[in-house]
């Protein structure tokens, strides 16, 4: 099976919503286990911890296959309670975080989708080789 690895540049207002984005799933993920679920909790903390370690160098950072899954899940369940907060009368950080997850998002599909494509061209290239 093939796995793929993305790399990604976001900028620090992205970086701030993108750490709250994963400390909120985190905590689910923690309640989850605690029920007897929780399947990414693991894959969360280790890529917080390589996050924080790589962007001490460099404002690129090397994403996983499960950790792109793992972090999609992360912002869609943020963006959810962004919406709630707003709902309920909640604006800070949630009106600015809800822009700036659809930002994030929209930036993680495009890096997988030039990723998968340069990947599928190369193996093509080599097939014609």
């Amino acid at each position: 099976m093939t796995q793929f690895g993305y790399q990604v540049t976001f900028d620090d207002g992205e970086m701030q919503t993108l750490q709250r984005a994963l400390g909120h799933y985190l905590g689910i993920c923690q309640r989850e286990i605690k029920k007897g679920g929780g399947a990414h909790s693991g894959t969360i903390k280790r890529f917080r911890a390589r996050l924080k370690k790589q962007l001490k160098q460099t404002r690129n950072f090397m994403l996983h296959e499960s950790e792109m899954i793992a972090t999609e899940q992360a912002l869609q369940s943020y963006l959810d309670a962004c919406e709630r907060e707003i709902a309920n009368g909640g604006t800070t950080p949630f009106i600015a975080d809800r822009a700036m997850i659809r930002k994030i998002c929209a930036t993680l599909e495009d890096v997988s989708k030039r990723t998968i494509i340069s990947a599928s061209l190369a193996w093509a290239a080599r097939k014609q080789l």
